[in-house]
């Protein structure tokens, strides 16, 4: 239900959030190597920094997905102010099931 908090992706100030959450997890997962080595032009990357890092991508993506189709529900003239137990149940439960893992790792 965090991910859609804020969503409403016309406003400025929740697309700024969005923008912030990228930019942090940015700053804290992808600018540094395995041992925490700035990442420059040209630095190799091991299978372990892709491997630690594929929650957060995860994540990312799953957020974006659950805003973009709540911007998509908006734009279309549909209620996007609703909770997950407002949803489909499976879809509350698939939701709910992929968000707390994934911020436990972030």
């Amino acid at each position: 239900d965090t991910w859609l908090r804020c969503a409403d992706g016309i406003n400025v100030k929740c697309s700024s959030a969005w923008a912030d959450e990228s930019f942090e997890d940015a700053l804290r997962w992808a600018y540094s190597d395995d041992n925490g080595n700035e990442v420059v032009d040209g630095t190799v990357l091991s299978e372990k920094y892709f491997a630690t890092r594929l929650h957060v991508v995860t994540r990312r993506l799953a957020a974006a997905g659950v805003r973009l189709g709540a911007v998509l529900e908006n734009a279309l003239g549909q209620n996007t102010k609703r909770s997950a137990e407002s949803m489909h149940p499976e879809l509350a439960e698939m939701l709910t099931s992929m968000q707390k893992p994934m911020m436990l790792l972030s």
